[in-house]
């Protein structure tokens, strides 16, 4: 049985993928990975940012702040389910190869010969030396030799190779894998292994307990992320107080007291500033009384007398 090909963006996989996204959400998990732990982190806080300035705790745009906000939780969010799907594949290729296993049953021989009795048992049930004969369209049941025969076998669940090869007793070619389907003719094979020391229980074992460990190249990029992240969070983090402190010092700049201290002559200099703009068109009409030029009779008169 040739393994089944799982898609890129297999439905299945995807929702699972996305509720486990929601579930490493938690610090726990995050603080397994520093940068997307940072990342988390901020988002956390520029939603509670976001909560005080539409509340009025803050002053500051809540909506600028919400948007950053929710990019921030998307990339987190975005990683933790691109973790999941890897995550999701490996199980659903160890499932897979389970399967395989579960499904193979076996025509275990009486004697080491072709026309020898056959009893039908499960692939679980065989045991190191037993003798199995397999035809086409058949599994292989266990890893052994081929003592009799010679068939074309098509081990693309095994190997991934798709062009089928041929096993016969004898020579460099007699070995089998269980695991891998008959294709054409027929087999006799003498099991090499017990239960639970198959290649495929070997891979089935890998695949569930792999965990890469990291290049050296990763393990850089990675520190040299955390510490670009950190100048970064460093640099961001001043910017609030820099800020108010300008505003202090433009307000002082102005006003000549810092700011938040109320003015004590700020009714007396309203005042003033009232009488100057009442009193401004009087002031205006005197100003044009004397300069205005010799047009009007008696006016006209006052300058022929200067003149």
């Amino acid at each position: 049985m040739s393994r089944k090909q799982l898609a890129l963006l297999e439905p299945t996989l995807v929702r699972q993928a996305l509720l486990d996204a929601v579930k490493k959400l938690s610090p726990m998990v995050q603080w397994r990975n520093p940068v997307m732990f940072i990342v988390w982190v901020g988002s956390l806080l520029t939603t509670l940012l976001a909560i005080a300035m539409a509340g009025g705790a803050l002053t500051g745009s809540a909506t600028f702040t919400a948007a950053v906000s929710i990019w921030l939780w998307f990339t987190v969010l975005f990683a933790n389910f691109a973790e999941a799907m890897a995550e999701g594949r490996s199980k659903a290729q160890a499932n897979s190869l389970k399967g395989v296993k579960k499904t193979a049953f076996a025509r275990k021989l009486r004697a080491p010969q072709h026309d020898a009795p056959v009893d039908h048992v499960p692939a679980e049930d065989l045991r190191k030396g037993d003798v199995v004969l397999v035809e086409a369209g058949d599994i292989i049941p266990c890893d052994g030799e081929v003592i009799e025969g010679g068939a074309s076998v098509d081990e693309s669940a095994i190997t991934g190779e798709s062009a089928p090869v041929i096993r016969e007793s004898g020579g460099d070619f007699a070995s089998v894998t269980g695991g891998t389907r008959i294709l054409s003719d027929w087999l006799v094979i003498r099991c090499s292994v017990n239960p639970g020391e198959t290649f495929l229980d070997r891979m089935i074992a890998m695949v569930e307990g792999a965990q890469r460990r990291k290049t050296p190249n990763e393990i850089a990029l990675t520190i040299l992320l955390i510490a670009l992240t950190l100048v970064f969070l460093l640099a961001t983090a001043t910017i609030w107080p820099f800020s108010a402190w300008e505003r202090q010092c433009g307000q002082r700049y102005r006003t000549g007291r810092p700011a938040g201290v109320p003015d004590p002559d700020h009714h007396r200099r309203a005042a003033v500033g009232h009488r100057r703009r009442r009193d401004e068109p009087y002031a205006r009409r005197q100003r044009d009384r004397h300069q205005r030029p010799c047009g009007g009779s008696r006016w006209r008169r006052r300058c022929s007398a200067a003149g």
